[in-house]
């Protein structure tokens, strides 16, 4: 098992839009509709606004394990007076 953590990048972005939309689905199981969950992944998790997204740094970093990307991390400040 290889393990690496590098930047992300926009070839990985069907991959980290997966990961995010099932993660936060995840944390919101049995509290949200589906109807609900699925009006927000569309939103927050579809493929033009998750490379948008890369592309202005908010997704900084993927785990690679196997040639695989299996995690990725990223946040902060998006514009001023939000977090």
């Amino acid at each position: 098992m290889d393990l690496s953590i590098e930047r992300a990048d926009v070839k990985d972005t069907a991959t980290i839009a997966e990961l995010c939309s099932l993660g936060w689905r995840q944390t919101v199981l049995g509290k949200l509709s589906e109807e609900f969950q699925a009006k927000n992944v569309a939103e927050w998790y579809n493929y033009d606004r998750v490379q948008a997204d890369i592309k202005k740094g908010n997704y900084t970093h993927v785990a690679i394990m196997d040639s695989k990307v299996v995690g990725v991390i990223g946040g902060g400040i998006m514009e001023p007076g939000t977090g």
